[in-house]
Protein backbone atom coordinates (compact mmCIF):
# COMPACT_ATOMS: atom_id res chain seq x y z
CA UNK A 1 0.00 0.00 0.00
CA UNK A 2 1.08 3.45 -1.26
CA UNK A 3 1.24 6.60 1.21
CA UNK A 4 -0.81 9.46 0.40
CA UNK A 5 -3.25 7.23 -1.44
CA UNK A 6 -6.85 6.20 -0.70
CA UNK A 7 -8.74 3.09 -0.50
CA UNK A 8 -11.78 1.48 -0.40
CA UNK A 9 -11.33 -1.13 2.20
CA UNK A 10 -14.73 -3.68 3.69
CA UNK A 11 -14.75 -6.51 6.28
CA UNK A 12 -17.79 -8.80 5.43
CA UNK A 13 -18.95 -11.79 7.60
CA UNK A 14 -18.49 -15.32 6.42
CA UNK A 15 -21.81 -16.59 4.81
CA UNK A 16 -23.47 -13.39 5.39
CA UNK A 17 -23.17 -14.10 9.33
CA UNK A 18 -24.08 -11.17 12.30
CA UNK A 19 -20.80 -9.09 12.12
CA UNK A 20 -22.23 -6.64 14.63
CA UNK A 21 -24.99 -7.86 16.79
CA UNK A 22 -26.45 -4.40 18.35
CA UNK A 23 -25.33 -1.12 18.60
CA UNK A 24 -23.05 -1.96 21.64
CA UNK A 25 -21.39 -4.19 18.55
CA UNK A 26 -20.89 -1.66 16.56
CA UNK A 27 -20.08 1.62 19.20
CA UNK A 28 -17.08 -0.91 20.44
CA UNK A 29 -16.03 -1.42 16.57
CA UNK A 30 -15.68 2.51 16.29
CA UNK A 31 -13.57 2.18 19.82
CA UNK A 32 -11.11 -0.31 18.13
CA UNK A 33 -11.22 1.91 14.73
CA UNK A 34 -10.46 4.72 16.20
CA UNK A 35 -7.36 3.49 18.19
CA UNK A 36 -6.22 1.43 15.15
CA UNK A 37 -6.43 4.95 12.86
CA UNK A 38 -4.22 6.75 15.38
CA UNK A 39 -2.05 3.63 15.84
CA UNK A 40 -1.75 3.74 11.54
CA UNK A 41 -1.87 7.14 11.05
CA UNK A 42 -5.12 6.49 8.79
CA UNK A 43 -7.45 9.76 7.99
CA UNK A 44 -11.04 8.06 7.77
CA UNK A 45 -12.33 9.79 5.06
CA UNK A 46 -15.90 7.86 5.08
CA UNK A 47 -17.07 4.14 6.88
CA UNK A 48 -20.31 2.37 7.70
CA UNK A 49 -21.18 -0.73 10.08
CA UNK A 50 -23.71 -2.78 8.73
CA UNK A 51 -25.34 -5.67 10.59
CA UNK A 52 -22.90 -7.84 8.23
CA UNK A 53 -19.71 -5.89 7.05
CA UNK A 54 -18.05 -2.37 7.24
CA UNK A 55 -17.06 -0.07 5.02
CA UNK A 56 -13.73 2.41 5.45
CA UNK A 57 -12.47 5.06 2.91
CA UNK A 58 -9.29 5.47 4.32
CA UNK A 59 -6.15 8.06 2.99
CA UNK A 60 -2.73 6.33 4.15
CA UNK A 61 0.03 8.47 6.50
CA UNK A 62 2.03 5.31 6.20
CA UNK A 63 1.89 1.95 4.62
CA UNK A 64 -0.46 0.34 7.42
CA UNK A 65 -3.21 -0.59 5.47
CA UNK A 66 -2.98 -4.47 5.93
CA UNK A 67 -0.95 -4.23 9.83
CA UNK A 68 -4.40 -2.07 10.65
CA UNK A 69 -6.45 -4.14 8.85
CA UNK A 70 -5.86 -7.31 10.54
CA UNK A 71 -6.96 -5.51 13.57
CA UNK A 72 -9.86 -4.88 12.45
CA UNK A 73 -10.37 -8.41 11.11
CA UNK A 74 -8.47 -8.46 8.08
CA UNK A 75 -10.51 -7.66 4.42
CA UNK A 76 -10.31 -6.22 0.89
CA UNK A 77 -8.99 -3.05 -0.96
CA UNK A 78 -10.01 -1.24 -3.98
CA UNK A 79 -7.23 1.91 -5.15
CA UNK A 80 -9.26 5.14 -5.34
CA UNK A 81 -7.24 7.16 -7.64
CA UNK A 82 -9.53 10.53 -9.04
CA UNK A 83 -11.73 12.57 -7.04
CA UNK A 84 -15.07 11.68 -8.70
CA UNK A 85 -13.93 7.91 -7.89
CA UNK A 86 -13.83 9.02 -3.99
CA UNK A 87 -16.51 10.90 -3.86
CA UNK A 88 -18.39 8.29 -5.67
CA UNK A 89 -17.03 5.80 -3.19
CA UNK A 90 -18.31 8.35 -0.06
CA UNK A 91 -21.39 7.98 -1.02
CA UNK A 92 -21.86 4.26 -1.91
CA UNK A 93 -20.82 3.82 1.54
CA UNK A 94 -22.92 6.07 2.62
CA UNK A 95 -26.32 4.62 0.97
CA UNK A 96 -25.42 0.94 2.28
CA UNK A 97 -28.09 0.93 4.87
CA UNK A 98 -30.36 2.22 2.03
CA UNK A 99 -29.47 -0.40 -0.46
CA UNK A 100 -29.59 -3.33 2.54
CA UNK A 101 -33.28 -1.69 3.06
CA UNK A 102 -32.74 -0.67 6.85
CA UNK A 103 -33.62 2.68 6.36
CA UNK A 104 -35.24 5.11 3.45
CA UNK A 105 -32.95 7.63 3.88
CA UNK A 106 -29.01 7.69 5.07
CA UNK A 107 -29.54 10.38 7.59
CA UNK A 108 -31.81 7.97 9.36
CA UNK A 109 -28.80 5.65 10.37
CA UNK A 110 -26.26 6.53 12.67
CA UNK A 111 -23.78 4.18 11.90
CA UNK A 112 -21.94 5.83 9.14
CA UNK A 113 -20.05 8.90 8.11
CA UNK A 114 -23.39 10.55 6.34
CA UNK A 115 -24.73 12.71 9.21
CA UNK A 116 -21.24 14.19 9.93
CA UNK A 117 -20.55 14.49 6.07
CA UNK A 118 -23.60 16.49 5.73
CA UNK A 119 -23.10 18.41 8.42
CA UNK A 120 -25.88 16.84 10.63
CA UNK A 121 -23.48 15.53 13.80
CA UNK A 122 -20.32 16.15 15.13
CA UNK A 123 -17.93 13.48 13.56
CA UNK A 124 -16.54 10.15 15.39
CA UNK A 125 -13.10 11.09 16.49
CA UNK A 126 -11.48 9.19 13.95
CA UNK A 127 -13.31 10.57 11.01
CA UNK A 128 -11.47 13.39 9.43
CA UNK A 129 -14.58 15.35 7.70
CA UNK A 130 -12.82 18.42 6.54
CA UNK A 131 -10.13 16.34 4.78
CA UNK A 132 -13.24 14.18 3.21
CA UNK A 133 -14.96 17.48 2.36
CA UNK A 134 -11.90 19.22 1.51
CA UNK A 135 -11.90 17.29 -2.15
CA UNK A 136 -15.22 19.20 -2.77
CA UNK A 137 -12.89 22.39 -2.51
CA UNK A 138 -15.76 24.43 -1.14
CA UNK A 139 -16.68 26.15 2.39
CA UNK A 140 -17.27 23.70 4.49
CA UNK A 141 -21.41 24.76 4.83
CA UNK A 142 -21.49 24.48 1.06
CA UNK A 143 -19.79 21.39 0.91
CA UNK A 144 -22.09 19.86 3.69
CA UNK A 145 -24.85 20.99 1.25
CA UNK A 146 -22.98 19.40 -1.72
CA UNK A 147 -22.73 15.90 -0.15
CA UNK A 148 -26.11 16.18 1.31
CA UNK A 149 -27.48 16.38 -2.80
CA UNK A 150 -25.10 14.49 -4.19
CA UNK A 151 -26.20 11.22 -1.82
CA UNK A 152 -29.47 12.35 -2.80
CA UNK A 153 -29.33 12.78 -5.89
CA UNK A 154 -28.67 8.79 -6.03
CA UNK A 155 -32.07 8.21 -3.87
CA UNK A 156 -34.13 9.40 -6.79
CA UNK A 157 -35.30 7.24 -9.51
CA UNK A 158 -33.61 7.65 -12.72
CA UNK A 159 -36.59 8.60 -15.95
CA UNK A 160 -35.84 5.01 -16.81
CA UNK A 161 -36.61 3.40 -13.49
CA UNK A 162 -39.73 5.48 -13.78
CA UNK A 163 -40.85 4.85 -17.31
CA UNK A 164 -42.71 1.90 -18.02
CA UNK A 165 -43.30 -0.29 -21.09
Amino acid sequence: MVPGEIYHVWTRSSDDGIAFVDDRDRRDFLTRLTVVARRHVWIVLAWCAMTTHYHLLVELVEATLSEGMKELNGGFSRHVQTDEQLLTAMRYIDLNPCEAGIVDDPGDWPWSSYRALAGLDAPEPFHAVERALGFLHLPRAEAEAFYRGFVGDALQPSVSDTVTS
